[in-house]
């Protein structure tokens, strides 16, 4: 027999000891490190094709309004909308702020449900672009995902993510969380899936928890 002692060092790291009497388990912490975020260039595109009509806009558009409002002073954003049009609340990214907000949420209010859905376009608007140094680009991609070039979209997002983090947030009954799962794997990022009558809030609370800068990215086994 034999006696480990230890102490834990807290913020220095520190280590703990298990055994069973035959085999021992040592488990050394490193010194813990405070993250500091980095500045995001945040890209949200909505869907408003004509399957988004009724109460998925409705929220889809509580879902933006939530994800807007969980930027902080520093971020910059920037809301593209799309069905077999491109249309974008600002020409380019908008440093966030309260007027910034306020002119984006009217923007996403006067949304309305229309043409068919053509996503490649948008997607390929919210991955493209100059990527200053020091600040993360996160794409939230909002749809009920009814497309049917999945195997292009998948490479638009792999062949052009290039350090961007891709999710997807799926509002549908019956969403096709084939495409948007695939989307958010080859970007980086997550897929969340709704319906519409869940609570919206709750959901995005969610997603912003892995919106934000990574404390590691590219983790490989």
């Amino acid at each position: 027999d034999f006696v480990l002692a230890f102490s834990w060092a807290g913020a220095e790291g520190g280590h703990r000891a298990w055994t069973d009497g035959e085999t021992t388990l040592l488990l050394v912490e490193p010194p813990a490190v405070a993250a500091q975020p980095m500045p995001r260039d945040a890209v949200f595109l909505i869907d408003i094709s004509g399957s988004m009509g009724g109460s998925k806009l409705v929220a889809a558009q509580r879902a933006l309004r939530t994800a807007l409002r969980g930027l902080v002073p520093g971020d910059r954003m920037r809301v593209i909308a799309f069905d077999d049009r491109v249309e974008a609340h600002t020409e380019a990214f908008a440093n966030f702020d309260d007027a910034s907000l306020k002119a984006a949420e009217a923007f996403v209010g006067r949304l309305r449900a229309r043409g068919g859905t053509e996503m490649l376009a948008p997607v390929k608007a919210a991955l493209g672009g100059d990527r200053p140094a020091g600040r993360l680009r996160t794409v939230l991609l909002i749809t009920d995902g009814q497309a049917g070039n999945e195997r292009e979209l998948a490479a638009a997002v792999a062949h052009r993510r290039e350090g961007a983090r891709f999710f997807t947030l799926g509002i549908d009954t019956a969403v096709n969380a084939a495409l948007l799962e695939q989307l958010a794997r080859v970007g980086g990022g997550a897929c969340t899936l709704c319906t519409p009558a869940d609570d919206i809030e709750a959901v995005v609370a969610g997603v912003e928890a892995r919106f934000g800068s990574p404390v590691a990215d590219d983790v490989r086994v």
